[in-house]
């Protein structure tokens, strides 16, 4: 995982490595807005520090990460 990925890219890359093979599997794990987590992850909407915070928890990863490709602290389990 590199730095070139978009914010959207990585959230579903930590999804997929969490082991949630599909959004809507994530959603209704994690009792998200199923609109909001959508556009988060297609795009169409970016995530603030909170939100990155809250998905980060969820899949194991760093905000950091998420946000901005800084992968220095990055952990991903399996």
């Amino acid at each position: 995982m590199t730095k070139h990925h978009t914010m959207n890219d990585r959230l579903k890359l930590a999804r997929i490595a969490a082991g949630f093979d599909t959004a809507t599997a994530a959603i209704e794990r994690h009792y998200w807005n199923a609109t909001l987590y959508r556009n988060h992850e297609n795009g169409k909407s970016s995530f603030d520090r909170k939100e990155a915070e809250n998905y980060a928890h969820a899949y194991n990863v760093s905000a950091d990460w998420l946000l901005f490709g800084d992968d220095s602290n990055l952990k991903i389990s399996n």
